[in-house]
């Protein structure tokens, strides 16, 4: 089971840079207490101009170790203390969310994340469908997970992330997926299931 801790920000005007450095040395940090942190810009779509912070654990206990050793650390206290006397946006989290199928796939730099409203019931039919998904994408070299949230302000929510290398397979790929007839058609079943409600374009810093 992996477990992800989802963080949000909304740089102040003019403070863009600022708040990027700040939230790649809270990656640093949490690193170094076992998470296995990323920090993205999301750059088309819902959130556009947010940065994000995602760390990944194995267990919920492993996570809540690192929470708890990282609010005891003296680097992590200092960057806070920045935050209080000089904000450099809104900090929106942590959300936690478990992963039901696939895994993260940190190596490569471009995400896509599509977010469905999704009574809990449908959630095992559409993981039923992921195996599917990722026989009609797998020759792109696109890698895919989904997962649920476990603590988050909407529990009729399921998200599908698909992994690129770069914005150019990004492109090629949906180019590819948008003619196939079989991902058309999955797309179709799906929206029995649940709506699609938001999607966003993210790219490693």
């Amino acid at each position: 089971m992996t477990i992800i801790a989802a963080r949000k920000l909304i740089p102040t005007l003019g403070k863009d840079n600022i708040a990027k450095e700040r939230v790649k040395a809270a990656a640093e940090i949490f690193k170094r207490h076992g998470a296995s942190s990323r920090v993205m810009s999301v750059v088309g779509g819902e959130g556009a101009g947010e940065i994000h912070m995602y760390s990944g654990y194995p267990t919920v206990a492993a996570g809540a170790k690192t929470f708890e050793e990282v609010g005891a650390d003296p680097d992590f206290q200092a960057l806070m203390a920045k935050r209080e006397s000089d904000p450099a946006g809104e900090i929106i989290g942590p959300e936690v969310f478990r992963v039901l199928y696939g895994d993260r796939q940190v190596d490569k730099r471009v995400v896509v994340q599509r977010e469905y409203h999704m009574p809990r019931e449908n959630v095992p039919k559409a993981m039923e469908m992921m195996p599917r998904l990722e026989k009609i994408i797998g020759s792109l070299g696109i890698g895919v997970m989904s997962g649920v949230p476990l603590i988050a302000s909407d529990h009729e929510m399921a998200m599908v992330i698909y992994y690129f290398n770069d914005l150019e397979h990004w492109g090629n790929s949906v180019d590819k997926m948008i003619a196939s007839p079989d991902f058309q058609a999955l797309v179709s079943d799906a929206n029995e299931l649940g709506t699609l409600t938001s999607s966003r374009l993210l790219v490693d810093i």
